[in-house]
């Protein structure tokens, strides 16, 4: 699996970029059968939001999207775990 494609947050909203920052950011990794399991049930549920959200779905080909296909805002994960540890009443000096 190839990462050469990024998503980016601007002032004027999430804009993909078909290059990364720098070289390291390109990246390569070996895909584990357990991961291309996975990545393809991604794939058949991706198709059927297709049919539920008809001329609404994005066709953007990521993996990794919003029900409608739009891409996760960069922040997403980020913002997921502080909400997690703010639940779990983690420190506050663990979300730093």
């Amino acid at each position: 699996m190839k990462i050469n494609h990024i998503i980016t947050q601007s002032s004027s909203g999430v804009v993909a970029k078909d290059r990364t920052q720098t070289a390291v950011g390109k990246r390569e990794y070996i895909l584990l059968p357990e991961i291309k399991k996975l990545l393809l049930k991604i794939k058949v549920e991706q198709k059927n939001y297709k049919k539920l959200f008809g001329k609404e779905y994005q066709n953007t080909d990521y993996i990794f999207t919003c029900k409608d296909d739009k891409p996760y805002r960069p922040d997403c994960v980020t913002r997921e775990i502080k909400m997690v540890l703010v639940k779990k009443q983690f420190p506050q000096n663990a979300l730093s």
